[in-house]
């Protein structure tokens, strides 16, 4: 046990961290949404949209982990590239949720504006991250956690203000996110400034090698995280109902929750590449999957009643999210196995198999929706069973690499 819990420790404030945030965003998501549907659905999705669009592009911070007189090359490149995304997401948001979602009207309008507040959130996330990978770099992992707390509760209380004692509206939850992203950024600056190399040697040679160091992580997260998921949003918004939207917004929200430990110790894995660390983390996260299944499976409407008392979502969600956990249940290992191998240079055969296999099953739900008109639970088997196979995939590909 003691052996255990030292190998554990750096991923523990991480884990309290990730933790931490997920219930304040989530609390934040309750008070924002106040039982609507349509806001409800809006905030979950968007706010998964910004985070995993950052998530993706933050591959190109992974060679901080290995080389630290590299900050300033990356943030000089996080930097370009987070404000081109932030202007085109600021001046062209209404067209992408359109080409997204298709939804109606007031859908539409309300989302735009949360989207268009948001905007500068990958720019902000990016800027972030970068820090965040130079204080792992150097083991300050009690830093980073005292940041990630104050910055969740600086957002919470932001919120609260800003829903309940001046504004009433949506676009200023997303005001309130993006300064506390500010607030992040100041605060991790602050507490990483003794270990920022000034550098500039090689400067433009390490922005090119941060950029072929890190791509087909990249473009394999992108196909993973982007092509296919928001595919999937995409596809179930245009299954027709504006209620089936909201309770397919909360799955994705519980099985966020279910997935955390697996993502925390995919972030950590190139810092912590040795097999006990990998091994435990994944025994970690795939019986903390199960947990949270069981505790949905027995208290679905436990959950469900923070965020609305709509009774198609009422009747809907306890069904749909146990199929849901059980479809979803080889995600954990996928991630935990397509790092590892990531790790032990692998890069080529998990880009490989991802845009093989998701193209496959994209191509198999195009014929299903047009052959037999599948329903909700269709679309979350396609999605389930896509993760299923990259899961056996790398597993097979690990045991052979090992």
């Amino acid at each position: 046990m003691k052996k255990f819990l030292h190998s554990q420790k750096p991923a523990l404030p991480y884990l309290i961290a990730a933790f931490l945030f997920v219930f304040l965003g989530q609390w934040t998501i309750a008070m924002a949404s106040r039982g609507n549907t349509n806001t409800l659905s809006a905030l979950i999705l968007i706010q998964g949209f910004f985070f995993g669009f950052t998530y993706i592009l933050s591959k190109f911070s992974d060679i901080l982990l290995k080389k630290n007189d590299y900050l300033l090359p990356v943030l000089t490149f996080n930097g370009l590239i987070g404000g081109i995304f932030w202007l085109i997401f600021r001046f062209f948001g209404q067209y992408i949720l359109l080409i997204l979602y298709a939804y109606d009207n007031d859908w539409w309008r309300n989302a735009t504006n949360y989207f268009r507040a948001m905007s500068p959130f990958v720019f902000l996330g990016l800027l972030i991250i970068s820090f965040i990978k130079v204080l792992l770099r150097k083991n300050k992992w009690l830093q980073v956690l005292v940041v990630a707390v104050l910055s969740a509760i600086f957002q919470n209380r932001l919120t609260h203000f800003y829903l309940f004692q001046r504004f009433r509206g949506i676009t200023h939850v997303g005001y309130a996110h993006v300064y506390s992203l500010i607030f992040m950024l100041v605060l991790v600056i602050i507490v990483a400034k003794n270990d920022i190399p000034l550098d500039f040697s090689d400067f433009f040679a390490k922005i090119k090698k941060t950029f072929t160091y890190s791509f087909k992580s990249m473009v394999q997260e992108l196909l993973q995280g982007f092509f296919f998921i928001f595919f999937i949003n995409g596809m179930v918004a245009r299954l027709g109902s504006r209620d089936l939207f909201g309770v397919y917004a909360l799955i994705l929200a519980a099985f966020f929750i279910a997935r955390l430990p697996s993502l925390v110790y995919s972030f950590l894995l190139p810092k912590y590449p040795d097999e006990y660390f990998f091994s435990n983390g994944l025994q970690i996260s795939i019986g903390f999957y199960l947990i949270i299944s069981l505790v949905f499976f027995a208290y679905p409407l436990d959950y469900i009643h923070h965020f609305t008392i709509n009774n198609y979502v009422l009747s809907r969600f306890p069904l749909y999210i146990n199929v849901a956990m059980l479809y979803f249940i080889a995600t954990p290992v996928m991630d935990l196995y397509k790092f590892r191998l990531k790790v032990l240079g692998q890069n080529k055969f998990v880009m490989l198999a991802t845009i093989i296999v998701n193209f496959i099953f994209i191509g198999v739900l195009f014929y299903l929706k047009n052959a037999y008109n599948i329903n909700f639970i269709g679309y979350l088997g396609v999605f389930g069973l896509n993760n299923l196979l990259l899961m056996i995939l790398f597993v097979l590909k690990l045991k052979k690499v090992s």
